[in-house]
């Protein structure tokens, strides 16, 4: 099998030395001597493209961790809000225990750590929880985007169901 291939490449060689009369061994032959060597400079130039898109995958998913843990940690303040609620505690110890859920589960992530949520009563038997956070990412200060912005909220209703 290989020897077939050297005696093909050699026939291509020779045909592109001899005098021809059809355009397109012309051409052929032109591409053949013009393109040796060039894998070197595809690989030169297609490697920012492979490098960029890896940066683009790490902070994308990046942003999405960041945005579940935030939507984590608002879900669980806002129904811990909720349960005081429903215990008939005030919105005063409603606020601190969801503040405190909300600390609580954001402190192990170093990203997200210590943002204070923002605690709204919309009616007297529900609480509102929203958490907005500028999240650092990687790759993107090269292109002059330091940070990306997420906002998470979410709200619970205090009530109490009969159990059959």
């Amino acid at each position: 099998m290989i020897r077939d291939e050297i005696h093909q490449t050699e026939d291509a060689e020779v045909m592109c030395r001899k005098p021809h009369r059809w355009m397109f061994w012309a051409r052929f032959c032109s591409i053949i001597k013009r393109t040796k060597g060039q894998a070197f400079a595809i690989a030169a130039l297609s490697l920012p493209v492979l490098v960029g898109g890896a940066a683009l995958a790490v902070d994308v998913a990046h942003i999405y961790v960041a945005k579940s843990v935030m939507q984590n940690a608002v879900d669980a303040s806002s129904r811990a809000g909720a349960s005081i609620l429903a215990e008939g505690g005030t919105e005063a110890d409603a606020t601190t225990t969801a503040t405190s859920y909300a600390l609580e589960n954001l402190s192990t992530y170093s990203y997200v750590a210590n943002v204070a949520p923002t605690i709204t009563f919309p009616t007297s038997e529900s609480v509102n929880v929203v958490l907005t956070h500028a999240v650092p990412l990687f790759f993107a200060p090269v292109f002059g985007e330091a940070f990306e912005t997420i906002s998470v909220e979410t709200e619970a209703t205090a009530g109490l169901s009969s159990v059959s």
